[in-house]
């Protein structure tokens, strides 16, 4: 049986905030996100906004996950 490591190992995160009104300025759950994960530990490298637009969202996680520098979008 392998044993699990408590080893704190920090993760890469990208942030996308979803918005058709909230800019970088208002951006209150993103700047919650990046701030909780900063406090945890972990490297926040990269962080957007776009419009509720399907197209828009795909074209920025297409981007963040073609990369070795995104380990975690949220």
């Amino acid at each position: 049986m392998s044993q699990v490591s408590a080893e704190f190992i920090p993760t890469r995160i990208a942030i996308l905030t979803v918005s058709e009104r909230r800019g970088e300025e208002d951006d209150t759950s993103g700047h919650w996100l990046r701030d909780a994960a900063h406090d945890a530990g972990h490297k926040i490298v990269d962080k957007a906004i776009v419009k509720e637009n399907r197209y828009a969202i795909r074209a920025q996680v297409s981007q963040w996950i073609a990369g070795d520098e995104v380990q975690v979008v949220l």
